[in-house]
């Protein structure tokens, strides 16, 4: 049994705003965690978020708290019971345990300070000593992923699952380890990184990391929509990251691109996108603007304003001088048979005059449809 107060480092007595303020301190300091480069370090981050939610829900209110308090107290009355009967050599580790603390100590510090090759020694000693442990050959398996040795990282984190298969962050290891994986294909790569992710969702399905990282795969594979569900559900949860706004822009520049505009390619390895209908550049005005309030590369940004240009410019009109004479001659004819009070001649001469008005003022969607219509089709 966990407790909460020493977590929080408050005393059995604080008051509910001290246990509020001091959870919502703990929550925004564990959450820019979360997506931290060192996947331990990210479960660390998940496991405390639940954690804070947890003692939230338990200690604000207020009967819950009551029998909380009452469980607590019990368990240390146990606990200095038992410390007692054992007596002072329960309270030293064994030569063995202490040497397994000094292994997983010397494992951090390579494997932070980027020394994978003796993160990789220091693991192997890890698993000798713990065979069956499956945090040992997780830390073997990460030590060797990130010195580049796919098809050992992979034996090693698939071996830490077969020991302990609901360990839903072994599983993202494992996602992660298959898509980096270059010696092997990247359609089978990609699809077992999949498979790994799904089953770490099936064990943790709220876990925003392993949620994020899904939308980034509908990314990948082309699934824009899937991507842009998932992550507004984030959004109006509160839950979305930095990295999860990022793969939202880009969603949504994906979805215009393929499904608001025509993509031409040029001989010189160049292309434009071609917007050819009111309706879909009005929507995609809308949903670039939603992209803008997400995107936080350069990049990114300056293809949602790219394409916010082209969509804007395509709604405007374009002169073609040619027809202003066919303007000119209805508008002087209508004025003739106006005089002479002629209703044919009116008719013909107002029906020429707003045919050469609109043949002289069209919208540069329009004109764009009539190019994209002429190219040869592929």
């Amino acid at each position: 049994m966990i407790n909460y107060y020493e977590v929080l480092g408050l005393n059995m007595d604080a008051s509910a705003n001290e246990i509020q303020e001091r959870v919502i301190a703990e929550i925004n300091k564990w959450r820019k965690r979360v997506n931290a480069p060192n996947p331990q370090k990210q479960r660390e981050a998940s496991e405390m978020m639940e954690l804070m939610q947890e003692i939230q829900d338990t200690l604000l209110d207020e009967n819950r708290r009551v029998a909380y308090d009452a469980d607590l107290m019990e368990q240390e009355r146990e606990t200095n019971n038992a410390q007692q009967a054992q007596g002072a050599q329960e309270a030293q580790a064994s030569d063995h345990d202490r040497h397994i603390d000094e292994l997983y100590k010397r494992f951090d510090f390579h494997y932070d300070q980027q020394n994978y090759g003796d993160a990789i020694e220091v693991a192997k000693q890890l698993v000798r000593e713990l065979p069956n442990n499956p945090y040992a050959w997780h830390k073997l398996a990460i030590a060797n992923y990130s010195w580049d040795n796919f098809a050992s990282a992979r034996y090693e984190i698939e071996h830490a699952i077969s020991l302990k298969e609901n360990e839903a962050h072994h599983h993202y290891t494992a996602s992660v380890i298959y898509h980096d994986s270059t010696d092997m294909n990247y359609q089978e790569r990609l699809k077992r990184s999949i498979e790994f992710l799904n089953k770490a969702l099936s064990i943790e399905p709220n876990n925003v990391l392993y949620r994020t990282e899904s939308a980034r795969y509908s990314f990948i594979q082309g699934y824009y929509q899937d991507s842009i569900n998932l992550l507004e559900n984030m959004v109006k949860e509160g839950t979305i990251t930095e990295n999860g706004e990022q793969i939202l822009a880009s969603s949504y520049v994906k979805k215009v691109q393929n499904e608001c505009a025509t993509q031409v390619n040029y001989s010189n390895g160049g292309h434009e996108f071609y917007f050819t209908s009111k309706d879909l550049i009005h929507t995609a005005l809308q949903t670039l603007g939603h992209a803008l309030n997400f995107a936080k590369d350069n990049e990114t940004r300056n293809d949602v304003l790219h394409l916010h240009q082209l969509a804007e410019g395509s709604l405007k009109y374009t002169y073609n001088f040619k027809f202003l004479i066919l303007i000119i001659i209805g508008a002087i004819w209508f004025l003739n048979a106006l005089g002479d009070f002629s209703i044919i001649a009116m008719a013909i001469s107002g029906g020429l005059t707003y045919l050469g008005w609109v043949k002289f003022r069209q919208p540069i969607y329009v004109k764009n449809k009539k190019f994209v219509d002429k190219l040869p089709t592929s």
